[in-house]
Formats: C-alpha cells, structure tokens, sequence
C-alpha cells in the first residue's frame, strides 16, 4: 500500500490535543509536559481461551463489549508502568509464627519459580511446553549467517542497538538482481540489471549452454553487449542529451535493448519515463552503441508503459492514455487507439486496477507469437475524485498548496469500467471482446489475462463484490470482426458466503503433445481444493471442471504454477508449509502431469524460504535461499523425473553481507529469531508467530513487548526470510517483538482466511490479544508492558486491538497510516472481503475504529500519516482525531508527514523511525527520551 513519492523531510508533531486540536509547525520546540510515575496497581486479568490456560477473574472476558472497570488501574500520565502486587498479611502472620515450616515453604516455592520459569522458555528444538504442547520452534539453520546472539551478557542494548540509518541505508540489504531470461538460438541468455549506489545501471550476463558432451555449462561473459564490464555506461547521448539507464529489456535473440531513463513516479507501482532502443548487435569495439528514441518523431515525449514483443522485433506503448505501436524495422509510429481522455487510459491500469486488481503498471499483454495485442481500456468517468493537498517547501513560492487529484472509487460508490480490446498488429485491425452472461459492464472486474497459446486467451472475472468467479476462453480461430464474443467455460461460487480466490495470471498452458490424459490441449490453475489451494490439470481448454487435481494435502501452493516442462511431463511449483504444515516456508517441488507423484527439489526437512525463475524450456532455473540464512542465488540445470538439480554456477551470494552478519551475531548485536506455531483458540488454524529477543537476551530480566502485526486478508507476515528492518532494529533497542499471523492471514487453509469475512479486525484482533495474554506469562515478558504497532492495515489492526482490549493487556499502540473506516476505503479491496456498506452496514458499522470510551483506558497511543496519502487518505486519521477530540479523550499523539505517501519515504522515514523510537522509550519505559524532552 504505497503511492506518489511527494515526501517532506520534516515532521509536524501534535501532542494531547487537549481539549481541541493544537497547531505547531516545523519549527515548534515544544516538549510535552513531564510524566511521573504513578501509584502502583494491577490491572484485571481475563479468561484466555489459549491452549487450556487461564487466567482468573470474574469481570473481564475477551469480546466485542467493553466492560467498565473503573480506572483503578489508569495512570493520570498515561506511561506505561509496571505494578506491585498487594501484599497479604494473614500469609505474612503465619509465617512469622511458623518459622522454620515457613522458611521450608518459601525454599520450596523458590524452587518451583525457577522450574516454572525455565519451563516457560520455549526450547531450540521440539515443542514449547508454556502452550500445552501446541508450539513447534526451530532452531535456525546455518544457510550463511542467520540470526544468532550470545545469551551470556544481559548489557542495555539501549546505547549498542542498531540505528535508523543502518536500517534506511540499505547496509543490511542482501544484493538484488533483476534477472530475465532471453533466448538466443541454441543458447539461453540470463541477463542481470544490477543499479549501483552511483545510480548507473550493470548488464551482466550469462551464457547457458550444452557442450559437446550434453553437459549443462554457465558462464559470465559482462562485455557481452558492451565493452565497458557490463555497464550501460553514461556516457550515453541523443542529440546532446546525456542518457542514464535506469533499466533495460533485452529482446528475443539478444539484438534490441529497451533502456528506461528519466523514471518520474506516479502511484506505487506506475510511472513516467523517456524510453530508448539500442542495439546489442554492436561488439566490445564499439565504444558507444547506436541509441535513437522510441519514437523518433517525438524524442522527448514520456510513455507510460513500453514492453518488447517476445520476438523482439516491435515495441507496443502507452503514451498519455493511448496506445502506440513501434516495428523496429520502421520509424514510424502507428497508433492503436485515439480516444483517450483524463477519464479513459488504454493499456495502463487506474488507480484502483493498479493497486488492488492487477498490481502492475501494465494492462497490456503480447500474444506468444508477437502477431496479436490483448489490452485494457479504462473508463474512470463516474469514479469520484478524492483531491489531496501539497503543502511542502519543494512547491517553491506557491502562496496556495497544490492539489493533487486522484479517481479513487470508495466503498459504495461507482467503479471504474473495464473493457477488454484486441488489436492485431499484421492486419492493423482493433476488435472488441463481448463477455456474455449475468454480470453487467459496472459490476465486471476483470481480474486476469493470459495467453494459453498464440490464439487462445483466458480471461478470469468477478462480479463487484467477489463473490462469483467467470473464467472465458478466447478463441481467434472465431474471429468475427468488428467484435469477438469470449466463450464462459468455468463458473466458481465462493463457498459460504466466502470471496472466490482469482489469483492473478496463474495459469500456465499445456499442450496436446505433453497431455497425458488425450490429445487436446490445456493448462493449469490454482484452485481450492478441499479448503486448500492446490494445482488442477484442465483439459480439453473448454473443460468446465479439472480433468486431474495435481496437489492435494493440508498444505498450500503459492501464486500458482511456476513453469510446465512439457518435454518431461512436469509442472513446477512453490509451496508453503507442505512436509511440516508451517505455512511461514517456501519449498520448490515438481509435480508429474499425470498426478502421480510429487517430488521436493529443496531440502524441505530444514526451514527455509526460497524463491525461482525458470528458462524457457525449463532446462535451467535460478534458484534463490532467501533465509533464515544470508540469502544467495545460483543458476542450477534441471534434470528429467526426480533427478537432482545441478548447481552451474553462483549468481550472488552476499558474502561481504554474510560476514557483517556473522561479526554482529558474535558481538551479540543482532537479535535472536524464533518461530512459533500456537493454537490461540477459537477453533482456527495454528497461528504461525516469529519472536526477536534483544542481542545478548537475559532469561531472568523481564522485557518490554512489542506486537508487531499486519494481519490482512490473505497477507504473510511471519515468513523465514532474512530482514534486517523496523523489527529487529526494536528488538536491538532491547524490546522483545512478537509477530502474530492470526485468522485472516495466508497460506494456512481456506478456512483462516474466510473467517474474517464480513467482520474485519474482529478474530484478528482477539487473536493479537490471545497471544498477548499467552506471551503475558512467559518469564521473561514485563506484562505490565504490551504494546502493538502496525503501518497500513496493520495499524488498522493495531488500533481494533487497542479498541478490543481497552486497556487490559496492551498499554500503549503506534498506528502508521492506519483504516480507521472502511466506509473511506476503496471498493476494490473492501467489498472483496466486507461486501457493499449497502449489503453489510452492520459489518461496517462494527469495523469502524469508534469506541472512543475503550481507548480512552488505553495509556497512550500515537497516531503517524502522510498528508499525500494516495491510498489510505490521511482523512482516516483526522476522523478519528475528530471522534477522540469530540469525546475528551487525550491520550494521543500525532505525527504528521507534509506530503509524505503511503510509504513515508526518504527523509521522512528516518524521522519517523526516530520519533516511533523515542516516543517508545518514554511510554513503554518511562524515559524522557521524546525528541526536546530535557
């Protein structure tokens, strides 16, 4: 969830808003007034329906009513505080008169506390005790350098914890590579796009081959298309004009490169750019290669979008809505279409089509033989504009802040409408796709286009609210211009009330010769299969119901089919959780087409997550570890049936970035991770949780918790992947982070997902609760000191849990451009899982953050947004700034971003980061450690 980079570098601080809102500006040096200590209390405890364990007491319970407990337990200056238990004198008179039976008994009592604590820790292997035997761990794997710090020194990790510009500089970033396969005659090209901290771009390549003797061979050859070690280098010119590569596509058989320059963002994912053909053909002795403009009529004209044809012999792009066409053997440019307006884009998605329905840039696809253009057109007339504000210096001498507009439909309100077009680049003809059936123009969202073969499309959609599935088959061997009429072939209903689950272009295509079930064609899906999802084998292309499920268990695959080797009679695919169930890893696995075996091509008995991309052919892959360890890449050649893959050779493997991990883990710099899987009750699946305790971690010291959640529909948090980010550096300042994927979450069965349905931040936030309250009795966890933050929906969450518990377990929360209604959200997301305000008010109703009489018995609470949030309106915040104000509640705090985005990048970030830290220091721990606090 992130948008238009218009960042301010300075943050607005707004504090208690007593009695009103309080206006400060940047230069504000204001401190809040000093917070004492105050007397000591115990809060109420409650019923936990956590594994069996409970906890006693006879006014609270975890549910949706707030019961009033009267502020017996509430601190006038809303620090955070831990609270002495009230001493009982008849037990204290007993002992006085029983001396030496008392000395017995407090020896034995002693006893038993150290036992009861050491069996509370959660052990390195096996099962964790503390949760009825409920919770697995594991010991992290030495894949590089993972997570490990010494237990031995209980130093404050205060003034030694990692700092905000380590975690913003990108220091403890594993290298990235942006790898494409190309092919090249008998040979694949790996191309590799690497930016360097100078901004310049790095082609490196490799060459995969067969030798003589038919074994696989991979080597790097960097002045493949350059003499310059692989650089695209700068000194590139048109007409005068100094180019830097930003980015680059090469074409098929390795004779055109597509470079991107002069990038400006617009939302998350698109934006803005100069584009440029050069060509590759030109050895190492040439000094500069030929470039010349995408459009040689307009050089210096922007496109939106520009992609390659897979034979690399044309370019389609989208300029100011329109399509364009460019054959490399012309300089001319034809146009595709002409009737774009600020309403109606071709080719590029809207706002909400890029953020919720596509999440991309493009809306535009190539058929497989280059010949036929299958294409989005947009109409946003009726979508409502929300209008933002830009405030900052960089507006220059604006007396009046800039608007920024953006069509941003809401819950309840109009849709953009989408229709679906084809152009045929031989015949220069555009044709029309009609969609029969129920759903009308309004109601479709078309969800996903992908091409089976070089005439067949398959086109899934949803009605508005998700609820009904349509898959069409497009069949250019029909052709009837001026329109082609798409032909329904599959029809889903979400089970229960449930969405239906249309993941986006996962479908790879079979063809009759690798089928071996008949002679048709076919492809293969994601589907839900007994409450999972799995692969199913669909055949002939017109099937209604899968000839063959491929995949089956209490276990899912993750973003559908990755590649068929339809020489072999193989699909390739990644899963989540499937020797172990723990949805928190990722395994690469191969499926026979006929059903009948599946084989692992990682080590699935150690946890780990990895990721891969396939050559065509699938002779060869790129196969990344991306933790618990330093993660690293390699090129591997895949061998027929269940035979090992081969490592060719290392991409990267991030030693410089394994060896900082190793001296930090051995200076006990880093914190320690732990993985969890725990029944919180409530009949859903076992909730994965990731634990960080602070370097050098001291099992007799009571630490300070962070609950750390995101918690979305069909989201991942707790994942085995190596981050050095916000978490850990917490965790470094000597704060223990929990980090709870609960009902609601992904890859854990269709059953987690859906029962949020209707009801979001209801079972997620009881699930964030339950396992506070479990944490709550761990050793080594000061329960008088819980907190939770969350950013997006995860500061949605955090607030719903602030709201649930209304002080009795969590005493603090941080919301960074939080949903406070979701009524102010857009449709495409919500209505997906909350049906229309209209069909579900009462959802809505419940939903909304609005009990301001429950968070007024929370400590203290910060609230940090962006004022050019493009997807979650700062207009979220304000409203509930509005509701505590109307209500006299004042315990908050707010941070403002002046024309900061979804994301709060650049300097803005920092100051957060700084801000979220200080503000922690002075309410989970009491230290006046706010920025200006003397």
């Amino acid at each position: 969830m992130m948008a238009r980079n218009h960042v301010g570098p300075s943050a607005v601080f707004l504090a208690g808003l007593l009695n009103g809102y309080s206006r400060l500006d940047e230069t504000d040096t204001s401190t809040p007034p000093p917070m004492t200590q105050p007397e000591t209390s115990r809060l109420p405890r409650a019923e936990s329906s956590v594994s069996g364990e409970t906890e006693r007491t006879s006014t609270v319970t975890v549910n949706d009513d707030w019961k009033t407990d009267k502020d017996d337990n509430e601190d006038e200056d809303g620090v955070c505080t831990r609270r002495t238990r009230r001493a009982q004198r008849p037990c204290f008179v007993w002992f006085v008169g029983n001396k030496r039976l008392g000395l017995l008994v407090l020896c034995l009592i002693s006893l038993s506390g150290w036992i009861a604590a050491f069996w509370s820790m959660p052990n390195v292997y096996g099962t964790d005790t503390n949760n009825g035997g409920n919770t697995v761990i594991y010991k992290e794997p030495d894949h590089g350098a993972a997570y490990h710090a010494s237990t031995d020194n209980a130093a404050d990790t205060l003034a030694h914890g990692l700092s905000v510009e380590e975690i913003r500089n990108g220091s403890w970033k594993a290298v990235a590579h942006s790898l494409r396969w190309v092919e090249n005659g008998e040979e694949v090209l790996l191309t590799d796009s690497t930016e360097t901290t100078s901004g310049q771009v790095h082609l490196s390549t490799w060459r995969v081959i067969a030798d003589r003797d038919g074994k696989p061979e991979a080597f790097r050859v960097d002045a493949f298309f350059s003499g310059q070690n692989g650089a695209l280098a700068t000194s590139h010119t048109y007409g005068g004009r100094r180019i830097v590569p930003q980015d680059i596509w090469v074409g098929a058989n390795a004779q055109t490169g597509l470079i991107l320059s002069d990038k400006t963002p617009e939302w998350r994912r698109s934006f803005r750019a100069l584009y440029w053909l050069l060509d590759l053909r030109h050895n190492a002795s040439n000094s500069s290669p030929p470039l010349q403009p995408l459009d040689p009529q307009q050089p210096s004209a922007e496109a939106q979008l520009a992609i390659l044809s897979p034979r690399g012999d044309a370019v389609a792009f989208v300029r100011r809505g329109n399509l364009y066409l460019r054959r490399l053997a012309e300089d001319s440019v034809e146009a595709m279409t002409a009737d774009a307006d600020p309403a109606v884009r071709n080719g590029v998605p809207g706002w909400g089509y890029e953020e919720e329905i596509l999440e991309s840039n493009a809306a535009t696809w190539w058929s497989p033989d280059g010949r036929h253009i299958a294409f989005l057109r947009t109409n946003e007339s009726m979508v409502s504009t929300y209008t933002m504000s830009l405030y900052g210096a960089a507006r220059g001498d604006r007396q009046y802040p800039e608007p920024l507009p953006v069509r941003y439909p809401k819950t309840g309100t109009a849709n953009p409408v989408v229709h679906l077009r084809l152009y045929d680049t031989r015949r220069r003809r555009l044709v029309a796709v009609d969609f029969p059936g129920e759903l009308a123009d309004p109601e479709r969202i078309i969800f996903s286009v992908v091409w089976l073969a070089p005439r067949q499309l398959l086109v899934k959609q949803t009605n508005r609210e998700s609820s009904l599935l349509l898959v069409f088959l497009i069949d250019l061997n029909k052709t009837s211009p001026p329109s082609q009429t798409a032909e329904l072939v599959r029809t889903e209903v979400g089970a229960g009330g449930c969405w239906v689950e249309p993941v986006r272009h996962a479908v790879q295509f079979v063809p009759a010769a690798a089928n071996p079930f008949g002679p048709d064609d076919g492809y293969i899906d994601m589907v839900v299969h007994k409450g999972y999802n799995h692969l199913a084998y669909f055949t002939p292309l017109r099937s209604s119901a899968p000839r063959k499920i491929l995949t089956s268990g209490a276990w899912e695959v993750v973003d559908a089919p990755t590649a068929v080797d339809a020489d072999n009679g193989a699909v390739y695919f990644l899963a989540a959780g499937k020797r172990h169930m723990h949805p928190d890893e990722r395994h690469l696995y191969r499926a026979r087409l006929d059903g009948r075996g599946v084989h692992a091509l990682t080590d699935d008995t150690q946890p780990a997550y990895h990721a891969a991309s396939f050559a065509p052919g699938c002779r060869y892959a790129v196969l990344t570890y991306d933790g618990p360890g330093v993660p690293h890449s390699s090129i591997v050649a895949l061998g027929p049936k269940n035979t090992p893959a081969e490592t060719m050779a290392r991409i990267e493997a991030n030693t410089a970035l394994a060896a900082k991990a190793e001296r930090a883990a051995s200076s006990s710099t880093l914190p320690q991770r732990r993985f969890h899987h725990v029944d919180l009750g409530g009949g859903g699946a076992r909730a994965p949780i990731m634990e960080l305790l602070p370097p050098g971690f001291d099992p007799k010291r009571r630490y300070p918790v962070l609950f750390s959640p995101y918690g979305g529909p069909g989201s991942q948090t707790v994942r085995q992947q190596f981050a050095v980010d916000m978490a850990v550096l917490l965790a470094s300042r000597g704060y223990v982070v929990v980090t709870v994927d609960g009902r609601g979450t992904g890859f854990n069965g269709r059953d987690a997902r859906c029962a949020v349905q209707d009801r979001l931040g209801h079972f997620e936030a009881l699930d964030q609760i339950a396992a506070a309250r479990l944490w709550g009795r761990r050793a080594y966890v000061d329960a008088e000191r819980l907190a939770v933050w969350g950013w997006s929906f995860g500061g949605y969450l955090a607030l719903k849990t602030l709201e649930m518990d209304a002080g009795r377990t969590f005493c603090a929360g941080m919301a960074v451009a939080p949903v406070t209604d979701w009524r102010l959200y857009d449709s495409l997301f919500t209505e997906r899982h909350m049906h229309s305000p209209q069909h579900n008010p009462a959802g809505y109703a419940a939903a909304a953050i609005t009990n301001t009489t429950a968070l007024r018995h929370v400590r203290r609470i910060l609230l940090a947004h962006g004022t050019a949030d493009d997807n979650v309106h700062v207009q979220h915040t304000m409203v509930l700034l509005d509701r505590l104000v109307r209500a006299g509640v004042q315990n908050h705090d707010l941070l403002l971003f002046p024309d900061a985005a979804h994301s709060i990048r650049h300097g803005a970030r920092g100051a957060l980061y700084e801000g979220m830290l200080s503000w922690l220091e002075r309410n989970l721990r009491g230290r006046d450690s706010w920025p200006g606090a003397g």
